[in-house]
């Protein structure tokens, strides 16, 4: 279920998979990171602890190492200012 739901990666990708320019506003990047933390909770909402499998757990992991870098580039870019 979670590669299913959890399939794509969820960085600074637009609708038609290309990249987006760097977000600079403060409002615009607690946005991004609220609906990333979002899609994070609906997929561990929708693992099936019975049937969840060592990839399952590694999605989980790689998705908030994926918040935590968009955070540390979020500081950075807050930091250059």
């Amino acid at each position: 279920m979670i590669a299913y739901l959890a399939i794509f990666r969820y960085d600074d990708l637009d609708e038609r998979g290309g990249n987006v320019k760097a977000i600079y506003d403060k409002n615009k990047q607690v946005q991004y990171l609220k609906e990333r933390l979002e899609i994070f909770l609906e997929v561990l909402e929708a693992i099936d602890e019975e049937t969840a499998d060592l990839e399952d757990i590694d999605r989980l992991i790689q998705m908030i190492d994926d918040i935590e870098e968009k955070l540390e580039q979020f500081k950075h870019r807050y930091e250059e200012e």
